[in-house]
């Protein structure tokens, strides 16, 4: 997804799986991504970047298992990472886990231990 206009992405709440891996990137106006809450798995890549007005990961909840990389680099306002806490507990990442350049760049082990926020979550 990458749209100067959208602000969220209403409408893809039942998106359960991924086999090309997920992009959000130079989003000028999304504000959240909650509407991924039914995503559960993701194959190759979850790439989230340059997103401006996005300040959370809420929605990313549900993910079970992400069959590559996680990328989430240079979103100026994102520190709440908490949405990846059981993704990361369950050690289902087989990827390498690269956070820079965003508000909040926490650890994996940050994240798992509750260091997951700006905002203490």
């Amino acid at each position: 997804v990458g749209n100067n206009y959208i602000e969220n992405l209403n409408g893809l709440e039942k998106f359960e799986i991924s086999g090309n891996g997920v992009s959000i990137l130079q989003n000028k106006r999304l504000v959240d991504i909650a509407a991924l809450t039914g995503l559960s798995i993701v194959k190759e890549k979850i790439y989230i970047y340059n997103n401006l007005l996005l300040s959370s990961l809420d929605g990313l909840e549900g993910l079970s298992f992400v069959d590559g990389q996680i990328t989430i680099t240079d979103n100026p306002i994102l520190q709440d990472f908490c949405a990846l806490q059981e993704v990361i507990a369950d050690d289902a990442i087989t990827g390498n886990f690269i956070i820079s350049g965003n508000e909040y760049n926490p650890t994996p082990y940050e994240i798992l231990t509750g260091d997951c926020s700006l905002n203490g979550k």
